[in-house]
């Protein structure tokens, strides 16, 4: 099977399920989260038939996310109380314990409990046209910070940690 018949059945898994969280009146940001990953496989669906991801488009892509990054960076630095700086300190602070391979699982279990950490670490894990911006990378379950936009999170992690 090919690439784009995977995403396209993954992309109906995940609108199926969250057809069946909102009939079956489940909360709310479990559909939500469902939803999220849909668009988001829908947008890799489109980038991947329009060819949006040949060489060229792909640099103009990153580009344009590395910019929204460095934008929304500097704008979180200053709202430590939103989520999405929530979910970046944690990361960054697990690196500083000594944690030398950083899990979803432990950068979860190091937020409160009643974070929307789900929805939110998906849309800082990829680029998308209503994303929150790409800073992390994930390869199986091991997290890490996407190469392009490292030195702008180590500017964040100065301006809110210190060195």
């Amino acid at each position: 099977m090919n690439q784009i018949q995977e995403s396209f059945d993954e992309l109906n898994t995940k609108l199926q399920s969250a057809a069946f969280l909102v009939s079956s009146g489940a909360p709310a940001q479990k559909a939500q989260n469902e939803i999220l990953q849909a668009m988001i496989l829908a947008d890799r669906i489109r980038q991947m038939t329009t060819g949006n991801l040949e060489e060229g488009n792909t640099d103009k892509n990153e580009v344009q996310e590395v910019n929204k990054v460095k934008r929304r960076l500097n704008l979180w630095s200053k709202k430590l109380d939103q989520i999405n700086s929530k979910i970046l300190s944690s990361y960054l602070s697990l690196e500083r314990d000594g944690a030398k391979v950083i899990t979803e699982k432990m950068l979860k279990d190091s937020l409160d409990p009643n974070t929307f950490f789900d929805s939110n670490f998906i849309q800082m894990r990829t680029i998308a046209d209503r994303n929150h911006g790409k800073v992390f990378d994930l390869k199986g379950d091991i997290v890490s910070l996407w190469p392009p936009v490292e030195s702008y999170v180590r500017d964040f992690e100065r301006a809110t940690i210190g060195n």
